[in-house]
């Protein structure tokens, strides 16, 4: 969905085959496990009179978290790789690991990211 700064947003699933059942979990948005705390971080900073409401709309978005031994590995072999913040290498680690692709308004991490793939720069996604 969000980092702290609103900047990633991890996609769905890229597998191929006839488009996935509402309720099939290819279908949902694929996330880390630190992303609610994150996109509740800016309201709560942003716009405190609105958290409840967006804690709410949070849990009720159809989307796979995802928490492995393997995501942080990966995460952190990307912080170290990229020399960016472990954080937003879990949005990246997540699209990898699951075969989706992360999509990012922030031009400096598409920037070192962008031949690792699975990452599009959001302006130049298509809806």
């Amino acid at each position: 969905m969000s980092d702290a700064g609103g900047d990633h947003a991890t996609g769905t699933s890229d597998e191929k085959g006839p488009p996935p059942a509402e309720n099939d979990q290819r279908n949902r948005a694929i996330q880390p496990p630190h992303w609610k705390a994150e996109v509740l971080a800016v309201m709560a900073r942003k716009e405190p009179e609105r958290i409840e409401g967006a804690q709410k709309l949070l849990f009720s978005i159809p989307c796979r978290d995802c928490d492995s031994a393997s995501l942080y590995e990966r995460a952190a072999q990307l912080s170290v790789q990229l020399k960016h913040h472990l954080f937003d290498t879990l949005y990246h680690a997540a699209a990898l690991e699951h075969e989706a692709t992360l999509i990012t308004a922030d031009e400096i991490y598409f920037a070192k990211a962008r031949r690792l793939g699975n990452i599009k720069l959001l302006s130049n996604s298509t809806p």
